[in-house]
């Protein structure tokens, strides 16, 4: 059983807070002589927040989720000015598993019944974003900094239940944000703690 539909619906709830920052090693002269290049490579962990496995169209319904993942990201960035920079980035929120309890309903009702059992299945969230990033220098070394941009994002799901399945996707333009801080080990290497989510998509990292 294939579903053609949008497999995932996001609930709008406010996100919570208690996770874990992304680790940023960023190659970058952003303390030495501006506009300058500079690389950034992410490793951290996720948090899928509310997130219901239930399609637009009914098709499926139930579910639990394993709400933490690993997350990763790369970005390019261009330092304007020493408080000022920009970044094209991707992003992988990990993937999470699908259990518990599900059925696929079917129609018209009572000619068919609906598929009802153990449900298995996986759940991710991808985005590529371009960011403004803005600092605030503490010390030379030290920065605390905001992030505000748009990100185009991919929601994509597989569900099973016994011998029927489904998948889907859902693209969404949404905003990205973020807070940190960011230590200057040299004028070319940056160790930086952020928090990162995503408005629509409900999930953080």
């Amino acid at each position: 059983m294939q579903a053609t539909s949008q497999i995932i619906r996001v609930r709008s709830t406010l996100l919570t807070l208690g996770l874990s920052g992304l680790l940023t090693l960023s190659a970058a002269a952003v303390h030495a002589q501006t506009p300058a290049l500079y690389v950034a490579a992410d490793l951290g962990q996720s948090r899928y927040n509310d997130v219901s496995v239930v399609q637009s169209s009914g098709r499926v319904v139930g579910g639990e989720l394993d709400r933490n993942a690993t997350a990763t990201a790369i970005a390019l960035g261009w330092q304007v000015s020493p408080r000022i920079g920009l970044e094209l980035g991707f992003a992988d929120f990990g993937k999470v598993n699908l259990g518990g309890r599900g059925s696929f309903p079917c129609t018209p009702t009572p000619t068919c019944l609906p598929v009802v059992g153990n449900l298995s299945g996986d759940y991710r969230v991808k985005t590529t974003h371009l960011s403004l990033v803005a600092g605030l220098p503490i010390t030379d070394e030290f920065t605390f900094f905001g992030r505000i941009g748009i990100a185009a994002t991919k929601q994509s799901a597989t569900v099973a239940i016994g011998a029927a399945s489904g998948s889907g996707s859902a693209n969404k333009t949404e905003g990205i944000f973020g807070i940190g801080a960011s230590y200057a080990f040299s004028k070319s290497v940056e160790g930086v703690a952020e928090w990162k989510w995503l408005e629509v998509s409900q999930v953080n990292a």
